[in-house]
Order: structure tokens, then sequence, then C-alpha cells
């Protein structure tokens, strides 16, 4: 009797060699899966910024029942959750994820500091400790190269294996910076592997990581 093959998979950030202390070489975001097939990512893939996404939540015992809308990420914005607290009928102070206060935003005046909003009053005022949160989070894709559309550089290595459905994105860990990696265990899009110039599209990809100081070996 023939003992069958079975293959092992990659274990969750087996690539990585080192990383600095705590979690603080990874961060999140949203990988996208833009085609029309479901696709298995495999942890160490090397993947590029398609932007970065924004959502807003009302804190659920507002006194006021304004809104807010016209969401956009500016330059200069950090990835996290920003935080408006009311301190007057019309003035909200505005919190980056870093814990620094960024600006005052008033209601019914467009706010354009790192993100951009616009808070509206309702029938019922807001009163101070009124809050909303603003999350900005990475989105992602599979790197192909420096050009193709949205797709920048290369920006970070998936850090685990994840399903995702066609046409869906799914919230994953990604390794942004100090650390060390493997580099015979990084996985590429099929576009560069098979590519003619596939050692020079690696080469761009491994130089764009190392300036974050992620160091391929």
């Amino acid at each position: 009797m023939v003992s069958p093959v079975i293959y092992e998979q990659y274990y969750d950030g087996a690539f990585m060699v080192s990383e600095a202390n705590g979690h603080r070489s990874r961060d999140l975001g949203d990988l996208n899966n833009s085609t029309a097939s479901d696709i298995l990512y495999e942890g160490g893939l090397v993947v590029a910024q398609q932007g970065a996404g924004i959502v807003s939540a009302a804190h659920g015992t507002n006194t006021g029942n304004g809104t807010i809308g016209s969401l956009s990420v500016l330059q200069g914005a950090e990835f996290g959750t920003y935080t408006l607290t009311a301190t007057s009928a019309t003035e909200f102070n505005v919190v980056a994820p870093s814990g620094d206060l960024i600006g005052e935003a008033t209601v019914g005046t467009a706010f354009a500091d790192q993100v951009g909003f616009t808070l509206t009053a309702g029938s019922t005022a807001f009163v101070a400790g009124d809050s909303f949160t603003l999350d900005v989070t990475q989105q992602m894709d599979i790197w192909e190269s420096w050009t193709g559309g949205a797709i920048t550089g290369a920006m970070g290595i998936l850090y685990n294996r994840v399903w995702v459905e066609a046409g869906t994105s799914k919230k994953v860990t990604i390794v942004t910076r100090a650390c060390e990696v493997n580099l015979s265990e990084l996985q590429w899009d099929p576009a560069v592997t098979s590519s003619a110039s596939v050692a020079t599209l690696q080469a761009q990809a491994l130089a764009a990581l190392a300036t974050m100081g992620v160091i391929a070996r």
C-alpha cells in the first residue's frame, strides 16, 4: 500500500524571521477580492495599498439625533479610530487614533484635517458628551507591479492564510514594519511569477518593503 502524500500549509506568520516587540510590526486592513472568483490567499503574500476606507458610527447613548456624512480620507490620515466628542450643541473635538486632538468640528461646516466629514443637526440638538467614531482602514489587494489602476507600490505582507469570496473584502493582519522575513517563503501574485520580468518586479517590491523596515533575507 502506497502512503498518501500530505501537503502541510504554512503556519500563520511562518515567513517571519523576527519582529518588533509586541505587535508593533503588524497592522490591520481590508483585503479586497475584486475578481469574480473566490480566492484562498496564502500567508506571506505581498500586498499593495488600494486606498483607504472610512465608516462612521454614532454612540448609542447620544441625546442629539443629528448625523454625520460626506466622509473622506485625506492626506496624512492615520489608520484606526477617530473620536468626535461634543463640547456643546454645535462644536465637537476631533481626536486621532494616536490620541492627539487635531481640531474642532462645527455642526453644519465641513471638517478637513486627516479625515473629511460634515456634521448635520437633527430635530434634537446635540449635548456635551455626544459622540461619533470614524474608523479608517487600509484597503489592500495583491501586489502586481508599480502600475495597474489604483494599485500602488508594495506595502506589506499578509500574515496568515485567508479565504475571501468574490467581490468582497475581509479584515486581515498585515506585516508592515520593523521585521525580517524569509524571502523563500514569500508568496506572489501569478501575474508576477509568470512575468518575463519576474526578478525585476520582485526586486521592486522588496525595495519598497525595505524602505518601511521589512527586510527579506
